[in-house]
């Protein structure tokens, strides 16, 4: 996937990138204080986050399966405690009365991130460093989360699918 921010704040962000705060004119300065300065209004072009979640997609193939949810806050979760009760009815026959018992589960969230290394050559070299950035952290995010899904134990980060599955014979 390839994505290249083009807006005057993306532009403005890649100059930041390669030269520094210093190397930026006051038309870039003043593109670069967009937002709230307390919630990185000067640090993440507006659209980097979509670029680098649209590519964590395609970096990990368990998202297709799974519901992730973004919350500042836990959120308590209704899910069925036994099976649901399915039979075969005559034609006006009746359902049985049977009512499945559910309780809550209570999401913790959690925080991942990563850091992507380059040389002053290549920040000064690389024509799309902004693009660059945004697909090596989707692709270490990617698979860092799609390990989680899978084994996280629940200790100190989420509990993966083989936590909680139990084989039987």
């Amino acid at each position: 996937m390839h994505t290249k921010l083009n807006d005057e704040y993306g532009q403005s962000f890649n100059s930041y990138l390669k030269y520094g705060l210093g190397g930026l004119d006051s038309k870039e300065r003043r593109s670069m204080t967009a937002g709230s300065a307390t919630i990185g209004g000067a640090l993440v072009s507006e659209s980097f986050e979509d670029v680098i979640m649209s590519a964590i997609e395609g970096a990990n193939p368990m998202r297709r399966f799974c519901n992730v949810i973004k919350s500042p806050t836990k959120v308590k979760l209704p899910y069925s405690t036994d099976n649901q009760a399915v039979e075969l009815v005559a034609e006006e026959g009746a359902f049985s009365a049977v009512q499945p018992t559910s309780t809550f589960f209570e999401t913790v969230g959690f925080k991942i991130g990563c850091r992507v290394d380059a040389s002053v050559e290549m920040v000064q070299d690389y024509p799309d460093l902004e693009n660059y950035i945004a697909q090596s952290a989707a692709l270490q995010l990617g698979l860092k989360e799609s390990d989680y899904i899978w084994y996280g134990t629940g200790s100190g980060q989420p509990k993966g699918i083989t936590a909680e599955t139990v084989a039987t014979t």
